[in-house]
């Protein structure tokens, strides 16, 4: 049985705030603005970026058991035949959660849109049909939907491409109407090079609540994100975590510094790349946010990755 699109905004997100490098080929306020506001995760990624750059696919491997970020875009690749290696965007988001999770993907540059949907049109395994003055194709046995919005191509579970369209045409707002996901961008850089937002942490908590380290307390987040740029081999990392009140950032807060001297202790030796990670991460509140940035390098990471595996 073919499967609908379910790219892990949850998987990509912690991959990309630990270890990525996209970079961003296009203005977000066009694709960035077709998303609705009843979202509840939002990423914007370039997948060219993603499928040619070796330290991203060396850590998101390592990050995810070894699965690659190929297997991440096969949904999209087997619903449009595109080549995601000359996709240069795509804006990502999820309506729902946990088994209701709906995901649909925005799709711009390095390829021809309107080829595309002429070529959609000229195939009779596909059928459209109208939806609010727009064309939603749909191929038989095939779980996801595709729309054209502009040059824009948009992928995914079919009541999801709807909302899209029903923000072009005005008729549902978009996600900066969403208080916490506009809440937690307002605090990140959205020119960076990749932008990830989120209300729905999954089965984020229960994980982290394992041996040797717990971190439960992060159930209390409501909204996470983070903003990353790469140069070369080195990178800025900055993420937010939005909590019920300021001093419930206070709390979460000292939680995390608490962890991160066990971790040290446990893990780092003085000296080490660990140590320096460690050193260099800064965990800090604004208001009802807490704040975590850490600059670091390709080098660096793979060097305390090789101390972590020996212990």
């Amino acid at each position: 049985m073919k499967k609908a699109i379910t790219i892990p905004i949850i998987t990509l997100f912690i991959a990309a705030v630990i270890f990525g490098c996209v970079t961003s080929p296009f203005q977000k306020s066009e694709p960035y603005d077709l998303v609705p506001s009843t979202a509840t995760s939002i990423a914007i990624l370039s997948p060219a970026a993603l499928l040619s750059d070796p330290d991203f696919a060396y850590f998101y491997a390592k990050a995810n058991h070894n699965k690659t970020i190929e297997s991440e875009f096969a949904p999209l690749e087997r619903v449009t035949g595109l080549q995601m290696r000359n996709v240069t965007g795509a804006v990502l988001f999820t309506m729902g959660t946990g088994s209701g999770r709906k995901t649909t993907a925005f799709l711009k540059g390095g390829f021809d849109s309107t080829g595309l949907e002429q070529r959609f049109r000229s195939d009779a395994s596909w059928s459209g049909t109208d939806y609010n003055g727009y064309t939603v194709f749909k191929k038989t046995g095939e779980p996801n939907a595709v729309t054209f919005i502009d040059d824009i191509t948009v992928v995914g579970e079919p009541s999801a491409v709807q909302a899209a369209i029903d923000v072009k045409k005005g008729n549902l707002q978009n996600v900066r109407e969403n208080v916490q996901l506009s809440g937690v961008l307002s605090k990140l850089n959205e020119s960076a090079d990749a932008v990830v937002a989120t209300t729905s942490l999954g089965d984020m908590p229960s994980v982290l609540s394992g041996a040797p380290l717990n971190a439960s307390f992060l159930s209390g987040v409501q909204a996470s994100g983070a903003h990353i740029s790469k140069r070369a081999h080195d990178f800025d990392v900055k993420a937010v975590l939005l909590t019920g009140s300021p001093s419930d950032a206070n709390r979460i807060q000292g939680s995390l510094n608490t962890m991160m001297g066990f971790a040290s202790l446990l893990f780092a030796q003085p000296g080490s790349s660990l140590a320096s990670i460690v050193s260099k991460t800064s965990i800090g509140t604004d208001g009802e946010y807490v704040v975590i940035t850490l600059t670091t390098n390709v080098d660096e990471l793979k060097a305390a990755e090789a101390e972590l595996d020996s212990h």
